[in-house]
């Protein structure tokens, strides 16, 4: 007698079969879009920041673009790009970030399946401390140290314009208190700076450095641009 799996297979057809391929596929998709909804909506909207974009490849500083594809983005590891103002950091950062989504839509198409699709918060300095220090309790701030920890990709852009290494009395500076807890965490954190890795360190202290570079590659591209 044929077993009730017997039966279902027999009763499962090719179209069958198709319908339900499809079905997924579109699940899948739908999956993509919405990441990339919560995940684009954050970037800034620059159209021209695509590796496929060769007028603005041209005019960024080819060590830039060789570091930003080295970048595993969605793996959780960390970035971060030191260099003067003008040699793309951040545009590079977000050509990255789409090249990675067109990637997946391929590995998408290829595969008809997708990862784990990982959660990604992309900030400046600046936005990290209004968002920091709008908090007075004790419990408030707590909660938004362990907030940080959450994003497996947070990207920190703008590093070194906005004071981030100094506090309201009694507070840790919010770049500190965010890196740490991701630090704690396990996580790695991306940043863009227009500090060198010595006047980033003197600003900000030697153990915020290293909370950031043991989890990173760190590219100088103030070296990289000397002959």
């Amino acid at each position: 007698m044929n077993t009730l799996g017997q039966l279902l297979a027999m009763s499962f057809t090719p179209a069958d079969a198709e319908r339900s391929r499809r079905f997924h596929m579109d699940r899948e998709r739908q999956r993509l879009r919405d990441w990339w909804t919560t995940v684009g909506t954050q970037l800034p909207n620059w159209q021209y920041a695509r590796f496929g974009n060769s007028d603005w490849v041209v005019r960024t500083a080819q060590a830039t673009l060789a570091a930003a594809r080295r970048w595993e983005p969605l793996s959780g590891a960390g970035l971060v790009l030191c260099g003067p103002t003008g040699c793309g950091k951040s545009s590079a950062i977000v050509a990255r970030l789409h090249a990675a989504c067109a990637d997946l839509a391929g590995k998408l198409k290829a595969t008809a399946a997708l990862p784990a699709l990982p959660s990604v918060r992309w900030t400046t300095e600046e936005a990290l401390m209004r968002d920091a220090y709008r908090w007075d309790s004790d419990d408030d701030t707590a909660a938004w140290t362990r907030a940080q920890a959450r994003p497996r990709v947070f990207i920190i852009d703008e590093v070194g314009f906005a004071g981030g290494d100094r506090a309201p009395t009694g507070r840790t500076p919010a770049l500190m208190a965010a890196v740490n807890a991701r630090y704690d965490a396990g996580g790695a954190t991306t940043i863009t700076t227009g500090l060198s890795p010595e006047d980033f360190i003197a600003r900000y202290g030697a153990a915020l450095w290293r909370r950031l570079s043991e989890r990173a590659e760190v590219v100088d591209l103030f070296k990289e641009a000397k002959p």
